[in-house]
């Protein structure tokens, strides 16, 4: 249930990204950063939580952080076990290990099970935020260079958020249960609602961002003696 509906809120979100190349507020990320999370994130999110309550009515927090460790001690082990991604193991470690001590110290202090196992959270979704923020800035600039005849840039920021989100609700599956799930809708409608306001108002640059232009070869010819 929770590889399905990632995989749904990925789709979501590059359906979002799909249908903002088509407007006149195409490439509104470049000037306003701020429009990328309220435009692409919902969408997202809503996808993720309509999929996993279909598949999965009844959620128990215990059996759902359960499948969550699982998916974070895989992750943690494929990062280890690859030369290259050695240095970025430390991020699902904090996931597999963070949550899994909240929780034995949980069962020690049970009048106190929602402060100890949220604090437990807190820490990894600080370090997976900072990931965002690096992901935005890189990548961001960047999609503006795409094109409009391969990849529309606004896909690419799309997928990017579209990642972000399934892969962080799939690591707080905890906090998955029909109650936050309404929550967590009804505050992602009400974001996409002001994403849509803000970028139908604002410009697509700004004087901190202004409109760069970019020239680049797009064929060459070789002459031969």
């Amino acid at each position: 249930a929770l590889v399905a509906a990632q995989g749904v809120a990925l789709v979501a979100a590059l359906l979002s990204g799909l249908v903002v190349s088509a407007t006149p507020a195409g490439l509104a990320t470049h000037g306003h950063p701020e429009l990328g999370p309220l435009l692409f994130a919902p969408l997202a999110i809503m996808g993720y939580l309509g999929t996993f309550g279909r598949l999965r009515k009844a959620v128990d927090a215990c059996e759902a952080a359960a499948a969550s460790g699982v998916v974070q001690a895989v992750v943690c082990l494929g990062c280890s076990a690859v030369p290259g991604l050695v240095q970025t193991s430390y991020v699902p470690m904090l996931w597999a290990s963070g949550p899994v001590l909240a929780d034995m110290v949980s069962r020690c202090l049970p009048r106190s099970v929602g402060p100890v196992v949220l604090l437990g959270h807190i820490l990894p979704w600080i370090v997976w935020a900072q990931f965002l923020v690096l992901g935005a800035d890189f990548l961001v600039p960047l999609s503006g260079r795409s094109g409009t005849n391969t990849i529309p840039g606004d896909v690419v920021v799309a997928a990017v958020y579209g990642w972000y989100v399934g892969t962080t609700l799939t690591l707080s599956a905890r906090y998955l249960g029909e109650a936050e799930r309404r929550v967590m809708q009804r505050v992602a409608a009400v974001a996409l609602g002001l994403g849509v306001g803000m970028a139908w108002v604002a410009f697509p640059y700004s004087a901190d961002r202004p409109k760069r232009l970019f020239v680049q070869h797009v064929e060459r010819s070789y002459i031969e003696w």
